[in-house]
């Protein structure tokens, strides 16, 4: 029902719309109960009788979503949000900016508002220590300085830094995605060759910060969407499409039918 109210009073109002989805969620709630666990196999030292105490929430945990949940309704409260009484899951903001609402699904967040308004909202959680080629940049900066410029990545193996690289890989590099498999070979066997590889892409990362792809709708009022593919070499472009009757999730985190979403959206502007 909050979702469907959000929906109506974003095509009421003119407002738009954003959905934004917190990367590894359940890591950053903080525990507040004692929880024990079995030491991990490998661990030296240690028998059957030791145990670990964890300080920190971990996926698996029945308590992970209960104390992210919690931990993210604090942040957004200290940024100025109001609300959560009525619906815990429901929160607002009034500033300079605009309006904003904020519907809470587990790490997914749905937000209606105007657009500066969510902009800001969106600045403000996104601190900067989760701007990744920036922590490359603090991480390996140093080592990479004295490299030559690379103008196209390398064919590589891999040690640290990988897991940054595959997150550029899922949201905006695909140009290093080749580089970085290779590099994933070889996680459990790395040498100094396969680090200066590592180093290579980095630095390739690092100069050419413009590269990637980038979303940028274009569309006026009345047309259809303009919508831009990016396909392999052979230019095969395969769409599979589900039928939303078999799609078992939730609308905030998959597309609803595009017949069932028209007829809704049509009642709803006779509603208006």
């Amino acid at each position: 029902m909050t979702l469907r109210i959000l929906i109506l009073i974003m095509l009421i109002y003119g407002y738009a719309c954003s959905i934004i989805d917190v990367e590894t969620a359940f890591l950053y709630g903080s525990l507040e109960e004692e929880i024990y666990m079995d030491c991990p196999p490998g661990m030296r030292n240690v028998t059957h009788e030791n145990a670990l105490r964890l300080i920190a929430c971990i996926y698996g945990l029945v308590q992970a979503a209960n104390r992210y949940h919690k931990r993210f309704v604090e942040i957004l409260k200290s940024i100025g949000f109001e609300g959560g009484n009525v619906d815990p899951c429901l929160l607002w903001r009034k500033d300079k900016h605009g309006t904003v609402y904020v519907a809470i699904y587990v790490d997914d967040n749905f937000m209606v508002g105007d657009k500066s308004a969510i902009e800001s909202v969106i600045r403000q959680l996104r601190a900067p220590p989760h701007n990744l080629v920036l922590k490359l940049r603090e991480t390996f900066g140093d080592e990479v300085r004295a490299l030559r410029r690379y103008l196209t990545p390398g064919d590589a193996e891999i040690e640290d830094g990988v897991g940054m690289l595959l997150y550029l890989i899922k949201f905006s590099r695909p140009d290093i995605a080749n580089s970085v498999r290779e590099l994933s070979k070889v996680l459990d066997c790395s040498t100094q060759a396969s680090y200066k590889e590592m180093l290579r892409i980095v630095k390739y990362v690092l100069d050419t910060p413009l590269f990637g792809l980038q979303m940028k709708p274009s569309r006026e009022r009345g047309s259809a969407w303009n919508i831009v593919c990016f396909t392999d070499k052979d230019g095969t472009l395969k769409i599979v499409f589900v039928r939303s009757e078999e799609n078992i999730a939730d609308i905030m985190t998959k597309n609803l039918d595009s017949s069932l979403f028209s007829r809704h959206a049509k009642e709803l502007v006779k509603q208006k």
